[in-house]
């Protein structure tokens, strides 16, 4: 019999997402794969337009680094999701970020990829897959 319990997870913020896929063990714990990574190609201070406060003496464009960052990186990341899903066929995954992290997502994610994701709000992207195997929010969305 084919085994057809199984949970895609996309754990996300503004520095690096990866795709993790679980499946339940024999003894009907989750066991989380990670089968997909990416990580931003954002450079702090490539994107600052010239003014004058930047002239000597001045202090230049500072606090927007973090927002910028945020909002490339949800560029970068939404045509991998898409990508990923459809090259594994994967229906539907649920997407765990920083909630300014999943504001940026929604205006970069298409709106055919809207109704496949789920959004949940968690700091969760430097867990390792063991750990968040037995993070409760996840092992919650696991079918029984």
């Amino acid at each position: 019999m084919a085994n057809v319990k199984e949970l895609w997870v996309i754990v996300a913020d503004s520095q690096c997402a990866r795709l993790l896929h679980g499946t339940a063990t024999q003894h009907a714990h989750l066991h989380l794969d990670e089968v997909g990574t990416i990580a931003t190609t954002f450079v702090a201070g490539e994107h600052h337009r010239p003014t004058r406060l930047s002239e000597p003496g001045r202090s230049g464009p500072t606090g927007h680094d973090h927002e910028q960052k945020t909002e490339h990186f949800a560029r970068e990341v939404a045509p991998w999701i898409e990508q990923e899903m459809k090259a594994r066929g994967i229906a539907g995954c649920a997407l765990f970020a920083p909630s300014h992290f999943l504001g940026a997502m929604r205006k970069a994610v298409g709106k055919g990829m809207a109704g496949k994701v789920t959004e949940h709000e968690g700091e969760l992207a430097q867990l390792s897959a063991g750990t968040l195997s037995k993070h409760p929010r996840i092992v919650g969305l696991f079918p029984k």
